[in-house]
């Protein structure tokens, strides 16, 4: 359990691993930073461009109502069916530019209103002013209508009338866009302006965060080795009675162990030397008591007279 806990300290990994996280910290705090406001530019910026393809689709639904009008036109003056053309065009292109500009406008319940009024605008054009006029206009090549009848029903202005409306109505609805473009314009800068601001601010912040880890890192490192230093010149001064504890499991961790055994390794080698100079000490004291007592055994015993042999003549 002990060991476990030990390895989860941060002092416990490589002097590498641990200036990795530092700055990888350091890192992560600039780029969440960076990311978080670059996901809210990206989100404004996304609503600036569905603000102007709105504007881009009310253009291009006034253009579909002037083709049918021009179209309506031009088949009541000369009776021709290739005019029509355009007008059936210009009915399903508007068609498809209103649902566009709806599918744009989602979660804008004040435009979504006014593009459902002007549908309902351009279907009573239609049925009031634009099919009677060429209902009217089969009638006058057929012979049937007098087209003194239609040219009063045109001039009458019913189809001018709701055309202005429409017109009208589109200006409204890009007017309306063009006030929350203006809005959004004013949000995004303000959202640049915090950026930078945040960026400064963050990039403070990762300076005093690295300030921190500098000098944590510093500590976790140079204190170890100082004592590591110590401890090496304490035992090449002789003194071999330091109690040397490492403390954890790093590069200097592993240094104070080899530290630690090679202490050890020179107090046994100490220690053995030592005890072999006592035993040669005893040794030496026992031979020299043992040669001062012969000596003294030798001193002590009465000098005795050689006799001399006769010598034998021969």
């Amino acid at each position: 359990m002990n060991a476990a806990k030990r390895s989860l300290r941060l002092r416990d990994l490589h002097i590498g691993t641990r200036l990795a996280l530092g700055f990888a910290a350091i890192l992560a705090i600039l780029v969440t930073i960076a990311y978080r406001n670059a996901m809210q530019l990206a989100q404004a910026n996304a609503l600036n461009t569905r603000a102007y393809a709105t504007i881009e689709q009310t253009h291009a639904m006034l253009e579909s109502l002037t083709s049918i009008q021009t179209s309506e036109r031009g088949y009541a003056l000369t009776g021709q069916d290739s005019l029509l053309k355009p007008l059936q065009e210009g009915k399903k292109n508007f068609l498809a530019r209103i649902e566009k500009a709806r599918s744009l406008t989602v979660g804008e319940p004040a435009q979504q209103a006014r593009l459902d009024k002007l549908l309902a605008q351009e279907q009573a054009w239609l049925k009031v002013a634009i099919e009677p006029v060429l209902k009217m206009r089969r009638g006058v090549t057929a012979g049937a209508i007098q087209l003194d009848s239609l040219v009063q029903f045109e001039e009458g202005g019913r189809g001018e009338r709701a055309m202005d409306a429409m017109r009208a109505l589109l200006s409204e609805i890009g007017a309306a866009q063009d006030e929350i473009l203006a809005k959004r314009s004013a949000d995004v800068e303000a959202l640049q302006r915090l950026t930078s601001q945040l960026l400064i601010g963050g990039g403070l912040l990762a300076a005093v965060l690295a300030s921190v880890i500098a000098l944590f890192l510093i500590r976790s490192i140079v204190r170890p080795l100082r004592h590591a230093v110590g401890i090496a010149r304490t035992v090449a001064g002789g003194d071999l009675t330091s109690d040397i504890a490492s403390g954890s499991l790093d590069e200097t961790g592993q240094l104070l162990d080899a530290l630690k055994a090679m202490n050890d390794n020179l107090a046994e080698m100490v220690g053995q030397v030592q005890g072999g100079a006592r035993s040669i000490s005893t040794a030496t004291g026992e031979i020299a008591s043992g040669n001062l007592e012969l000596s003294t055994r030798t001193e002590s015993r009465p000098v005795r007279s050689k006799k001399r042999l006769p010598r034998l003549r021969s």
